[in-house]
């Protein structure tokens, strides 16, 4: 397949079915590249699985979500977080079936709330195998994620990086759950992957990748701050996307809302 070019560093545009937080629309021309950011509990996907409404409500919205992108942007990329940990085979499969049929032209493997670097890589595996074997997968460009709770620990994410590498993706997610790239918790494993990714992907590719953050909440004395710039401040990340973690607020402050 013809590899996605995107020219970077670039933020992208959320869109969302909640208008305050439908970044699509502080555009009325073609952006370059719009970000689907779904999520759903792991249980869900067990009824998505099992009751034909659950399933037809929730991926109607996704492929709601992408074709409102499709008008909007001239790349969209699809991403679902499962809030859940070992997900199982069938479940992968289901994922990699239903999501190759959405329509968007970059889909990243689903971000789940592993710990456990092996039970990760199982699913990566499942879904990747069921993905490229669907109608459409063989045609739509497939990110790989490092999901928050494998980034927090160092070990875990060269684990799965060195899987990655067989894999030779031209395109990485990072999520940060909401935090930022120089948090102590995740600055050890961001210096790694910045280093794998020009030390050894991008030698083994002979052509260059991306590194695309997400879920990154910059510190309030950077903002507001151009893509470019906000690019550099996160050791040249060439993608930014939106924070779809909501800010964790006191309760009083909840309640006075």
């Amino acid at each position: 397949m013809e590899r996605t070019r995107l020219i970077t560093p670039i933020r992208t545009l959320a869109c969302s079915g909640y208008r305050l937080s439908d970044e699509t629309l502080l555009t009325t021309e073609k952006y370059p590249i719009i970000e689907v950011f779904c999520r759903i509990p792991a249980n869900k996907l067990v009824s998505m699985r099992h009751d034909p409404e659950v399933r037809s409500r929730e991926v109607g919205k996704w492929i709601r979500y992408v074709r409102k992108s499709k008008a909007k942007g001239e790349i969209v990329f699809f991403t679902l977080r499962v809030d859940g940990e070992n997900i199982d085979k069938i479940s992968a499969e289901f994922l990699a079936d239903t999501i190759s049929g959405l329509g968007a032209d970059i889909v990243s493997i689903p971000i789940t709330l592993d710990r456990n670097p092996k039970a990760y890589i199982e699913f990566v595996e499942t879904f990747h195998e069921e993905f490229k074997s669907a109608a459409y997968g063989t045609k739509i460009e497939l990110a790989y994620p490092i999901p928050p709770n494998i980034l927090r620990d160092y070990d875990a994410t060269r684990r799965l990086l060195k899987t990655y590498l067989k894999k030779k993706p031209t395109i990485l997610l990072v999520d940060y759950n909401g935090s930022n790239p120089f948090s102590s918790v995740y600055l050890p494993s961001t210096r790694y992957i910045y280093g794998w990714k020009t030390s050894k992907l991008e030698k083994t590719l002979n052509q260059p990748s991306i590194i695309y953050g997400i879920n990154i909440k910059p510190k309030a004395k950077w903002y507001p701050l151009p893509a470019r710039d906000l690019a550099t401040i996160f050791l040249d990340f060439n993608i930014l996307g939106s924070n779809h973690i909501p800010l964790k607020l006191p309760r009083e402050i909840i309640e006075e809302l």
